[in-house]
């Protein structure tokens, strides 16, 4: 321990004597560390933390799928959907979707915002409530009693200040007046980007018209049932539908993926890809660093070769210079966190609509974990070379 103390006294003193080369350094290593910092924290909350839903492994997004298309999922028409609902045996619930967006009006700038109708039981199946008011009634889902809604947390700061008297009061969307019924948790995205939530009402045309697909379909499978098993049964449904009405049917089939699947799987790609870049932003830092301490090594060949007449070994000497280039990752580290959180906090200010569960990402325990990781191995990195020339 004495030895480690000395070690690093010693290693403060000597990277306060250059202070240029010192603070270069540290400032490469801060922008390095801290672009890694920000994207892996948004890597760790859309890629590697579960979905934040009770019961989120067993929910599962279902839609039409076509051989035109790739076997992509598409859309469902109501009949079809209903068809789906009634006879399934592997879904504990199956509840669908419409996206929709809605021009916000009356209250400052009008604004666009990307939200769903939504049939009944859909909050219930997420097993998530407002954090205040209401859900939708199940008369609220016929046409005529359908003027309600319930708003995304985020809205509800931005644009109301985040007051709990808004609720029972009316704001105009596209044209049309609702009343605000609930607000829901903060960071709550059922579907990426959606901002408000209403009930979807079907008529007797709509739910006749087996030709026109615009619904999606939210599930939670039971306990035990596999996705595979849940494929194989609508799949089983779709064709049996095709076999009924080979007017409208013919050539559709049905999909079923995990929803953490469908609500991460198209950005994953790019997730990894910019961590991939961030990662070789920081080897290039790396390999800056280590020129900036070979060429203040030659300064220090005198004192180096002084401190081995005087009987320090060859291990001694590398301790020492490997003690001083960790301190330097450190102070880099550091400042990377900042660096990490000022662009985190960038990244939210400007709310990205095609990054999901954008209000989860933050630094947390993990995410400082890896930080420090990722700074004791910089310093290994960029110290290991001049110590061993």
């Amino acid at each position: 321990m004495n030895a480690l103390l000395q070690d690093l006294r010693y290693g403060l003193r000597m990277l306060l004597k250059a202070p240029g080369v010192t603070g270069i350094a540290v400032l490469t290593l801060a922008l390095g560390i801290g672009a890694n910092t920000a994207i892996f924290s948004v890597v760790n909350a859309v890629l590697l933390r579960p979905l934040p839903y009770p019961k989120a492994d067993r929910m599962v997004l279902t839609g039409g799928s076509t051989l035109s298309k790739g076997w992509e999922r598409t859309p469902v028409s109501p009949p079809d959907f209903s068809d789906w609902r009634a006879q399934s045996r592997s879904f504990e619930a199956l509840v669908g979707l419409q996206r929709r967006s809605w021009i916000l009006s009356g209250a400052g700038e009008p604004e666009r915002l990307p939200g769903l109708q939504v049939t009944e039981g859909m909050f219930r199946l997420a097993g998530v409530r407002p954090l205040i008011g209401r859900e939708f009634r199940p008369e609220e889902y016929e046409p005529g009693k359908d003027h309600v809604v319930v708003l995304g947390h985020a809205l509800w700061q931005r644009r109301f200040g985040g007051d709990p008297q808004l609720l029972g009061k009316s704001i105009k969307l596209s044209g049309e007046m609702f009343t605000v019924v609930g607000v829901m948790p903060e960071g709550y995205r059922l579907l990426p980007g959606a901002e408000v939530f209403m009930p979807i009402t079907l008529t007797p045309e709509q739910l006749a018209a087996r030709g026109s697909r615009y619904l999606l379909a939210m599930g939670l499978l039971k306990g035990g049932v596999s996705l595979d098993t849940a494929q194989a049964e609508l799949s089983g449904l779709a064709a049996r539908l095709a076999k009924q009405y080979p007017e409208t049917n013919v050539g559709w089939g049905a999909r079923v993926d995990s929803l953490n699947e469908a609500v991460v799987g198209e950005i994953r790609p790019a997730l990894l890809s910019l961590l991939a870049a961030v990662g070789f932003v920081l080897l290039t830092a790396c390999g800056n660093v280590t020129h900036l301490l070979l060429a203040r090594g030659t300064s220090r060949r005198k004192e180096i070769a002084l401190r081995a007449a005087l009987g320090a070994g060859r291990g001694r000497l590398l301790r020492q210079l490997l003690t001083e280039s960790l301190l330097l990752a450190l102070c880099g580290g550091a400042l990377g966190l900042l660096v990490g959180d000022w662009s985190i906090a960038l990244l939210k200010s400007l709310q990205p609509a095609f990054i999901p569960r954008l209000g989860e990402v933050g630094l947390d325990g993990f995410v400082f974990g890896v930080t420090l990781l990722l700074t004791a191995a910089t310093g290994i990195l960029f110290g290991i070379v001049p110590a061993f020339l």
